[in-house]
């Protein structure tokens, strides 16, 4: 692929290379916001586009520029988005050997102070109601397997559905998951706790004919023999998506959506709006509030960049208006 390509001509190899890691509609959301940034690159170069090899920050922060000028205004988290669309860009073009150097990679986000705001996160409570909503219907175990692992691992939605039996090591006193292709391509190992181990042991006796005679009421304590069987069996099982569609292959997001939404709903949460990426939320903003340094919560998410992982030190409105109210006379 040659270095004079103008953007436009980069479009499909960048989508083929979002794709293992990338759902759908956030391709489709990036190839909308590079078309865009081709059409203003168009207008504000009329004789000569920049191609590839000769665009420069300095056109990244004219663009962003220009954003924030646009009648109505746009919303940071909009601008951000298409200043994050265009850092992505810039990586794959230097990993395909187009460039020596990304020129959005320092490109500054847009800050609103009137707005920054820590993501919408679930209280305890609604956490609690959530699984146990789960745990009613037909589908309790595969419905409580998704929650729980949304809830207690932090996963992107994508990573949940590409994730594979083979992907876990689970042992009596501890277990991790393999996200082998996260968000930019990169490789994570996630901590699982004992919850979520009980409940993996749920999801695999109701799908199977995993043995558990052998092992005590996992509800009443996880032991060694619980770990050694369920790893017995995930030799086998190792290439089977964790959580699978009823054709056999990988869960799709839009259907862990549908799932999330019916159990919201029968736990009668109707704010935030719960959605996986709300859970994520959920997941760092506890070990955030349990005083995990950010360094920490960054590596378990998966985030290249600690400013990133700042928004969740930001306070939630919840607490802004209890520490307004404080400030009431009787």
């Amino acid at each position: 692929m040659s270095a004079d390509l103008l953007i436009r001509d980069t479009l499909n190899p960048f989508d083929q290379w979002l794709e293992p890691t990338h759902g759908a509609a956030t391709r489709r959301l990036y190839r909308q916001i590079l078309g865009r940034f081709v059409t203003w690159l168009q207008a504000t170069h009329p004789d000569s586009p920049p191609t590839v090899a000769n665009l420069s920050s300095r056109d990244g922060a004219r663009y962003r520029e220009w954003l924030r000028a646009q009648q109505p205004p746009k919303k940071p988290a909009t601008i951000n988005t298409a200043l994050a669309a265009l850092d992505t860009w810039g990586g794959w073009a230097v990993r395909a050997e187009l460039r020596t150097d990304n020129p959005f990679a320092t490109l500054g986000r847009v800050r609103d102070v009137d707005t920054e705001r820590a993501p919408k996160a679930l209280s305890p409570t609604q956490q609690d109601a959530l699984l146990k909503a789960a745990g009613r219907g037909r589908h309790a175990a595969r419905a409580t397997i998704i929650i729980s692992l949304l809830l207690h691992t932090g996963l992107r939605v994508a990573e949940l559905c590409a994730l594979t039996w083979g992907d876990l090591v689970v042992e009596e006193r501890s277990g991790q998951l393999r996200v082998r292709a996260g968000k930019g391509g990169v490789a994570r190992s996630v901590p699982l706790n004992v919850e979520v181990r009980r409940d993996l042991w749920h999801w695999a006796v109701a799908q199977t004919t995993l043995a558990n005679d052998e092992a005590p009421d996992v509800r009443l304590r996880w032991t060694a023999t619980h770990a050694q069987l369920l790893m017995a069996w995930i030799g086998q099982e190792s290439t089977r998506p964790v959580i699978g569609s009823q054709k056999g292959g990988p869960l799709r997001p839009r259907a862990v959506q549908t799932v999330i939404t019916t159990v919201a709903y029968h736990a009668k949460i109707t704010e935030p709006l719960v959605t996986p990426h709300v859970l994520r939320h959920t997941y760092a903003t506890q070990l955030v509030n349990n005083g995990a340094p950010l360094t920490v919560v960054a590596t378990l998410l998966g985030h290249q960049r600690l400013s990133t992982t700042a928004i969740y030190t930001r306070p939630s409105s919840q607490e802004l208006a209890r520490w307004t109210d404080t400030l009431a006379l009787d």
